[in-house]
């Protein structure tokens, strides 16, 4: 197993997806490698699961997953394969996050108050339960 750390803007808003008791909670983030002409992106997708138990505050930490904000994400490395051909595309299954930079709906900078997600900040990690 390997396990990734990284620092990144969330480049889609997140979304929990599924019908059945356990859920995902996935989105996409971009980090820059290199400097200058050489600099590149590196997308990839954060996952991870949420129970039945966690999902009400699963939703409430969503609405600071949104495109733009930084975020620092610890998980498990693994590369996609669709018919028998692996892709470079990175997926991460995470297990650890922390928000380091988040703006308010308005577009302010995160040391205004914003009560919508100053709870749901409040209340991360949501999963908090299972480690």
């Amino acid at each position: 197993m390997l396990k990734i750390t990284t620092v990144a803007r969330i480049g889609k808003d997140a979304i929990i997806i599924g019908e059945k008791d356990t859920k995902l909670l996935k989105f996409t983030a971009c980090v820059n490698v290199g400097y200058g002409e050489k600099s590149q992106a590196v997308w990839f997708d954060v996952n991870t699961f949420v129970s039945a138990a966690q999902l009400e505050r699963a939703q409430k930490f969503i609405t600071i997953l949104t495109k733009g904000n930084k975020v620092a994400v610890v998980g498990n490395f693994s590369q996609r394969e669709y018919e028998g051909k692996k892709y470079n595309q990175i997926e991460t299954t995470m297990n650890d996050i922390e928000v380091v930079e988040y703006k308010t709906e308005k577009g302010a900078p995160n040391d205004e108050a914003n009560p919508a997600t100053d709870s749901a900040k409040d209340e991360i990690p949501f999963w908090a339960a299972r480690l």
